[in-house]
Protein backbone atom coordinates (compact mmCIF):
# COMPACT_ATOMS: atom_id res chain seq x y z
CA UNK A 1 0.00 0.00 0.00
CA UNK A 2 0.95 3.46 0.39
CA UNK A 3 2.44 5.60 2.99
CA UNK A 4 1.55 8.72 4.08
CA UNK A 5 2.66 10.95 6.72
CA UNK A 6 0.57 12.53 9.09
CA UNK A 7 2.06 15.74 10.25
CA UNK A 8 1.82 15.92 14.27
CA UNK A 9 4.01 19.44 14.81
CA UNK A 10 2.73 21.35 17.62
CA UNK A 11 4.89 23.71 16.91
CA UNK A 12 4.79 24.20 12.90
CA UNK A 13 2.51 23.54 10.13
CA UNK A 14 0.37 20.47 9.69
CA UNK A 15 1.43 19.97 5.76
CA UNK A 16 4.63 17.87 4.95
CA UNK A 17 5.44 21.40 2.60
CA UNK A 18 5.49 23.97 4.98
CA UNK A 19 8.05 21.72 7.47
CA UNK A 20 11.17 23.93 8.43
CA UNK A 21 14.36 22.04 6.61
CA UNK A 22 15.26 20.48 10.23
CA UNK A 23 11.84 19.12 10.92
CA UNK A 24 12.02 17.49 7.47
CA UNK A 25 15.39 15.80 8.32
CA UNK A 26 14.23 14.60 11.77
CA UNK A 27 11.32 13.34 10.15
CA UNK A 28 13.42 11.48 7.94
CA UNK A 29 15.13 10.27 10.77
CA UNK A 30 12.76 8.60 12.91
CA UNK A 31 11.10 6.99 9.76
CA UNK A 32 14.00 5.41 8.66
CA UNK A 33 14.93 4.01 12.28
CA UNK A 34 10.92 2.81 12.69
CA UNK A 35 11.50 0.59 9.15
CA UNK A 36 15.31 -0.45 10.39
CA UNK A 37 12.91 -2.07 13.45
CA UNK A 38 10.55 -3.79 11.14
CA UNK A 39 13.65 -4.87 8.60
CA UNK A 40 16.20 -8.27 8.90
CA UNK A 41 18.67 -7.95 12.02
CA UNK A 42 21.82 -6.60 11.07
CA UNK A 43 24.82 -5.79 12.66
CA UNK A 44 25.89 -2.56 10.88
CA UNK A 45 24.44 0.67 10.49
CA UNK A 46 25.31 2.69 7.75
CA UNK A 47 24.49 6.84 7.70
CA UNK A 48 25.18 9.04 5.02
CA UNK A 49 24.47 12.86 5.76
CA UNK A 50 22.09 11.72 8.91
CA UNK A 51 21.63 15.64 10.36
CA UNK A 52 21.69 17.41 6.80
CA UNK A 53 19.51 20.17 7.74
CA UNK A 54 19.59 20.22 11.90
CA UNK A 55 20.45 23.70 13.46
CA UNK A 56 23.12 23.32 15.96
CA UNK A 57 20.97 22.13 19.06
CA UNK A 58 19.34 19.22 17.43
CA UNK A 59 22.97 18.11 15.40
CA UNK A 60 24.35 17.96 19.17
CA UNK A 61 21.15 15.68 20.47
CA UNK A 62 21.19 13.91 17.49
CA UNK A 63 24.99 12.85 17.52
CA UNK A 64 24.83 12.10 21.27
CA UNK A 65 22.12 9.94 20.37
CA UNK A 66 23.85 8.38 17.47
CA UNK A 67 26.89 7.25 19.91
CA UNK A 68 24.24 5.64 22.08
CA UNK A 69 23.23 2.95 18.78
CA UNK A 70 26.74 1.78 18.99
CA UNK A 71 25.54 -0.48 22.30
CA UNK A 72 22.81 -1.78 19.44
CA UNK A 73 25.03 -2.21 16.44
CA UNK A 74 28.96 -3.24 16.77
CA UNK A 75 29.54 -0.99 13.69
CA UNK A 76 28.19 2.05 12.90
CA UNK A 77 29.24 4.20 9.88
CA UNK A 78 28.25 7.82 9.78
CA UNK A 79 29.04 10.23 6.78
CA UNK A 80 28.63 13.61 7.94
CA UNK A 81 30.23 17.19 7.12
CA UNK A 82 28.40 18.44 9.98
CA UNK A 83 31.34 19.24 13.10
CA UNK A 84 29.01 18.95 15.71
CA UNK A 85 27.56 15.52 14.92
CA UNK A 86 31.38 14.68 14.53
CA UNK A 87 32.30 16.11 17.94
CA UNK A 88 29.19 14.17 19.46
CA UNK A 89 30.98 10.62 18.50
CA UNK A 90 34.42 11.53 19.00
CA UNK A 91 34.80 9.99 21.52
CA UNK A 92 34.33 6.61 19.85
CA UNK A 93 36.99 4.64 18.11
CA UNK A 94 36.29 6.96 14.67
CA UNK A 95 38.07 7.09 11.90
CA UNK A 96 38.19 10.79 9.91
CA UNK A 97 39.16 11.50 6.73
CA UNK A 98 39.83 14.97 5.25
CA UNK A 99 40.23 15.70 2.41
CA UNK A 100 42.66 18.46 0.98
CA UNK A 101 43.84 19.04 -2.66
CA UNK A 102 42.03 16.19 -4.35
CA UNK A 103 43.80 14.04 -1.82
CA UNK A 104 41.80 12.01 0.92
CA UNK A 105 44.04 11.88 4.31
CA UNK A 106 43.02 9.81 7.12
CA UNK A 107 43.55 11.84 10.59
Amino acid sequence: GKLVPKIVNSNGSKNKQSQSTGEKAWAGIITAFALREIAQPTNILILDEPGSGLDAESSKQFGSRLGKLVKKYESLLVVTHNQIIEAALSDKNSVTVIKKNKISKIR
